[in-house]
């Protein structure tokens, strides 16, 4: 496990959702990102500061963020 005392400059940005509602699943497609096989970190930021709030998966039953893998083929 890797604790970060601070959190690591913020890359390139591969996708924006604007407003977002309570209680609603949203998407980004992260194709241009992951191009080979690896490991690939992901930073969810709020820059709006609107209140957003974002789960993990310790979160609540049935807010857990989820990973879906589409492959071509």
């Amino acid at each position: 496990m890797i604790f970060a005392i601070a959190l690591p400059a913020a890359g390139a940005s591969y996708g924006s959702l604007g407003r977002v509602k309570t209680n609603e699943w949203y998407e980004v497609d992260l194709t241009a990102l992951v191009t080979t096989s690896g490991t690939y970190s992901i930073r969810i930021t709020n820059p709006t500061g609107n209140g957003a709030d974002y789960a993990t998966k310790e979160g609540a039953a049935g807010t857990a963020p989820q990973l879906v893998i589409t492959t071509a083929g």
